[in-house]
């Protein structure tokens, strides 16, 4: 064998090991099954929005005591939010799998496959919002999360769960901050109503804040005479 022959086969072979679809026999069927799970699990919360528009998702909700409402709570309560969490749980263990394989047969290659693959799950997710018209999509956020995720994978479990209770708690703060605006935006709105019934004139910042509340009111409930 030429040296020229023997350079190629040293430099093609980590390349076709790594670059071949995954056998039967190194696939975790466990994690497997439960992805599946969750994704029915996700499909089955995505199918009331398949079929009418999305002004109509809380609808059930203005029928209290019908199949709807009761369905809805069941939805709500043993699928909604934990498919997706189930789901993302293994969409990390995945890439952790994926990426550890790869350096094992080829070190320092897991960073160039796991980043190509997920920009081509960022253009499919761009697809399937802008070009199918499917406002649903997280195949995106999924991309873009992982995209800036990557580094953290070697991190200590200690160190993983700092960094996710600090998350956590930018998160549940932001969340908070919305509802005490929120809150605030309706005792504003009670307070013009009151002038109202007192046979007042309203000011402007009163006016203001009567018009805004009633337009949330006016976004939450669907209108069912602009649905077809």
């Amino acid at each position: 064998m030429s040296t020229s022959q023997a350079v190629s086969s040293e430099t093609t072979t980590p390349v076709s090991l790594t670059s071949r679809p995954i056998s039967q026999v190194e696939r975790i069927k466990t994690i497997g099954i439960v992805r599946g799970v969750a994704l029915l699990g996700i499909l089955l919360t995505n199918i009331p929005i398949f079929g009418r528009a999305f002004a109509l998702e809380n609808e059930p909700l203005l029928r209290p005591g019908s199949t709807d409402y009761n369905v809805y709570g069941v939805m709500t309560i043993f699928f909604e939010g934990k498919m997706r969490a189930l789901f993302s749980m293994l969409f990390g263990a995945g890439i952790l799998i994926f990426t550890t394989r790869k350096e094992e047969a080829n070190p320092g290659s897991a960073a160039d496959f796991l980043y190509r693959r997920l920009l081509w799950m960022v253009l499919f997710g761009v697809i399937h919002e802008y070009v199918l018209m499917w406002v649903g999509d997280i195949l995106f956020d999924y991309a873009i999360c992982a995209l800036f995720l990557f580094p953290f994978r070697n991190l200590k479990p200690r160190q993983l769960l700092i960094c996710s209770l600090i998350c956590l708690s930018i998160n549940a703060l932001k969340r908070e901050r919305q509802q005490l605006e929120f809150r605030s935006q309706y005792e504003q709105y009670q307070q013009a109503v009151a002038v109202e019934k007192a046979h007042q004139k309203l000011t402007a910042e009163q006016k203001k804040d009567k018009e805004a509340w009633e337009k949330v009111i006016k976004e939450s409930k669907p209108d069912m005479n602009a649905v077809v």
